[in-house]
């Protein structure tokens, strides 16, 4: 009952890079754990499955305990599953020298991805609502911000073209 109760805790004691003010967790400790118990959980249910064909079944006490195990088993692998790879991600991030700037220029693409995304969308209302003035206006917006997606979305947008048009 115990490795149930114990199953997960790379959920628990890993940290992501991506967490703000908090060093991310460079350890296997917890996956490994975490992997240990997910075979002692596994090889459980097995046991006590085998042991409850041989009885011929019916005890209740003892399918809810190798539920308990199975099921601990996979919450146990889940976790090593996301422990190492979170593990494996700090290491990355710790052996880029530049790994702050390099994170913050990615979430700053994101951002401004969303942004050209959220613009066009507007004009394509805007085109739907025959408010051309307002596309014209964000068509250009949108070739200043982005000018590669302006051309691959924007410029070919059959439900712009009305209002884009000469």
């Amino acid at each position: 009952m115990v490795l149930v109760l114990a199953s997960g805790c790379s959920f628990v004691f890993v940290r992501s890079p991506s967490r703000v003010g908090r060093a991310c967790t460079t350890t296997s400790i917890p996956p490994v754990l975490d992997t240990v118990g997910t075979l002692a959980l596994f090889g459980t249910g097995l046991v006590g499955s085998a042991f409850q064909a041989m009885a011929g079944g019916g005890n209740r006490s003892a399918d809810l305990i190798i539920d308990a195990a199975f099921g601990g088993a996979i919450t146990s692998a889940i976790s090593a599953g996301y422990g190492f790879t979170v593990r494996s991600r700090c290491v990355d991030f710790i052996a880029d020298p530049d790994a702050e700037a390099v994170l913050e220029r990615a979430r700053a693409r994101e951002q401004a991805h969303a942004l050209v995304v959220e613009l066009h969308q507007r004009a394509r209302t805007a085109a739907r609502d025959d408010r051309c003035d307002i596309v014209k206006k964000l068509a250009a917006r949108l070739r200043e911000l982005d000018a590669a997606f302006y051309e691959a979305e924007v410029a070919d947008d059959g439900k712009l073209a009305g209002c884009l048009s000469p």
